[in-house]
């Protein structure tokens, strides 16, 4: 399709189809710059939730009363 041969993910594992260097150092670059995004999105989204837990336990703890 378009000039290329269509990989097929069963092809993957068992190398079926001959891959250009080129196309599999891309995709091995793209794939850690996936993780990279992934982990630092993580990171933050956790520190966020630490934040709000912070807060809204602060908040609970101005109402709270001894049993």
């Amino acid at each position: 399709m378009f000039g290329r041969t269509p990989k097929q993910p069963i092809d993957s594992l068992f190398e079926a189809v001959d891959i250009d260097r080129k196309t599999n150092q891309a995709s091995k670059e793209y794939l850690d710059q996936l993780r990279n995004r992934l982990k630092h999105s993580h990171e933050v989204a956790k520190q966020y939730a630490d934040t709000a837990r912070d807060k809204q336990k602060s908040e609970y703890d101005k109402k709270a009363k001894a049993a």
